[in-house]
Parts: C-alpha cells; sequence; structure tokens
C-alpha cells in the first residue's frame, strides 16, 4: 500500500521535472498555405488533447506553425481541420514521432512541415523542405 501511495506521489512530480528538463523531444508542426490567393481563404483548426490552438484564416505562403515537447509515454496527437470553399479534410498532422525525426536527429526542433495545395496535402521532416522531399498524404475530402 505505501509503495502505490508512493507511486501515486511521486511519479506526476516526475514526469514534470522530466519535462521541464527537456527529457523529451520537442518538435515543430509548420501548416503552410501553398493554396493561389482567391476570394475562399483558408481555414485550418488545429487541437490536441490537452490544447485547442484555435480557429485561423491562412492566407498564401503562410505558415501556421508551433513547438511543443512530446509526453513522457510518447503518445502526443494533434489533429487539424481544413477547409477551402466546397472542400474540407481533417487528419492527424502529429502522432507518430518517428515520421518527423527521419534523418533529423535533433531534440528541440523536429519538423513536421504540412504543405496544403490544391490537389491535396503534402508532407516533410525538413525544415526548410526542398521540394523533393515533399510527399502527397492525403487528398482534399
Amino acid at each position: 500500500m505505501k509503495t502505490n501511495l508512493f507511486l501515486f506521489i511521486v511519479l506526476p512530480h516526475l514526469v514534470q521535472v522530466l519535462t521541464a528538463f527537456h527529457v523529451t523531444r520537442g518538435y515543430d508542426v509548420h501548416v503552410v498555405n501553398g493554396l493561389p490567393d482567391s476570394p475562399n481563404p483558408l481555414w485550418v483548426h488545429c487541437a490536441s488533447g490537452n490544447d485547442d490552438l484555435g480557429e485561423r484564416i491562412l492566407h498564401e505562403n503562410e505558415d501556421f506553425h508551433w513547438h511543443f515537447r512530446d509526453g513522457i509515454l510518447g503518445r502526443t496527437l494533434f489533429f487539424c481541420h481544413f477547409w477551402w470553399g466546397s472542400k474540407q479534410r481533417s487528419f492527424e498532422v502529429f502522432h507518430n514521432p518517428e515520421k518527423c525525426e527521419f534523418g533529423y536527429g535533433r531534440h528541440d526542433h523536429n519538423p513536421c512541415y504540412w504543405l496544403v495545395k490544391p490537389d491535396g496535402f503534402y508532407f516533410s521532416n525538413l525544415f526548410p523542405p526542398p521540394p523533393s522531399s515533399l510527399k502527397k498524404i492525403y487528398d482534399w475530402a
């Protein structure tokens, strides 16, 4: 019983200390509007289970980005919902940390880069991404 009580009290504080001392990896998620300037703006709403980043209008070439540290258990998930004219799509922009670390190796600023284009959504784990690194992942729904 004492062991359970000890773990119940100490474990949450240990997680806070490890996060404060940057033991967990940091990530930079970028959502960039690669759509042509038109009367239909790109609307984006992004959130995680803990943070609602709000709704935004992104103009041509505008970069909406945020930095966060993954949890100790590596279960952080961010999703975004996109609207452009009559089209829309929602998906996870961060869930699998390995996608954002491939070939990069830094601990504090591992990039997850999403480019929104008329034909769909492109991903790269480089910032700034060379055009050859962008891979189409999703179509508009």
